[in-house]
């Protein structure tokens, strides 16, 4: 979106609120964005506080995206051309297919929405991350059927 008033022509306009000149890095609302993604720039999303949500796309700019929550968003995956997925810090799900974001029940809080190469979506439930020795204990896995969420063993200790 652009068209904000004193914005640079292009500029990515993050819910009308600051611009953010494409060819840089801004704070959306005073907050810092996390970059994430897979191993194409078709798979690079940010995202941060107030459901900020964005995907770098078409036309070579960023595409805000706004997932319609207060809540930090805590990660975001691409799990297809129109397959969004993000979580946020209260532990729920969202998921963008194509048209708006929807919230996507969970069975347990989730700390990660994952995305593998072939587009399987995962969830990372209640993990916690070990100081020392870089895994995680405590945890379930949740892997997307296309309907729901399949619960897999907990992460071993």
């Amino acid at each position: 979106m652009s068209g904000a008033p004193g914005a640079p022509d292009d500029a990515v306009v993050l819910g009308g609120v600051e611009p953010c000149p494409s060819q840089g890095w801004c704070w959306v609302r005073g907050q810092p964005l996390t970059l994430d993604g897979g191993g194409t720039l078709e798979s690079v999303v940010a995202y941060g506080a107030l459901g900020t949500f964005l995907r770098w796309g078409e036309g070579d700019r960023w595409h805000a995206l706004p997932i319609p929550t207060e809540r930090w968003i805590t990660s975001g995956a691409v799990a297809g051309p129109d397959d969004l997925w993000a979580s946020d810090h209260t532990g729920n799900v969202w998921r963008f297919a194509g048209a708006e974001w929807i919230e996507v029940p969970v069975p347990k809080p989730i700390s990660r929405v994952p995305v593998t190469t072939d587009g399987s979506v995962w969830a990372v439930a209640g993990a916690v991350a070990e100081a020392h020795g870089g895994g995680a204990s405590g945890g379930h896995l949740l892997r997307w059927d296309g309907d729901g969420w399949d619960d897999y063993d907990a992460i071993a200790a």
